[in-house]
């Protein structure tokens, strides 16, 4: 049996980011790999609040090279990437490298198989329905072809 691969159910990410101090915000994804080896040597805080010690960037997010998606400035901004086979990372950080953000973050998926999903539980859900009437349709029918009991009667003797 193949399990089928997450991009079979999930189109599109999003991510929008906007730095709540104003200041203007890097968002980028990236192969993981590529984006370890960018972050190597680099001060930074994952999402589950692990700290790994270090330094700053080596270049300004902008100009890693490493991004598949990415977007960088002042005010809101936002990836949009089609998922691919691969580990993947998203990254937010200050566009000039400096150290100390805090943003207000959003990430959403399309599903473009979920009405598929429906339609199949729907069915599914019209089949057990139409089962359950069905037994309950053989059982009064069975029912009624019972011989009726008589009634005990008292003989004189």
């Amino acid at each position: 049996m193949s399990v089928p691969k997450l991009e079979s159910f999930v189109g599109d990410v999003r991510i929008r980011v906007t730095d709540t101090g104003g200041r203007p915000v890097f968002v980028g994804i990236g192969r993981t790999d590529a984006v370890e080896r960018y972050l190597a040597a680099t001060e930074y805080t994952t999402a589950g609040n692990r700290t790994h010690l270090g330094g700053a960037p080596s270049a300004p997010p902008g100009d890693a090279g490493v991004w598949i998606a990415s977007a960088s400035g002042a005010g809101t901004q936002t990836v949009a990437w089609p998922v691919s086979t691969g580990q993947w990372t998203a990254v937010v950080m200050n566009a000039d490298s400096s150290r100390g953000i805090s943003v207000r973050a959003e990430a959403g998926a399309t599903a473009p198989g979920l009405g598929w999903v429906a339609l199949a539980l729907l069915v599914s859900g019209l089949v057990v329905l139409a089962g359950g009437v069905v037994l309950i349709a053989v059982a009064a029918h069975r029912a009624s072809q019972r011989p009726a009991v008589a009634e005990p009667s008292t003989v004189d003797v």
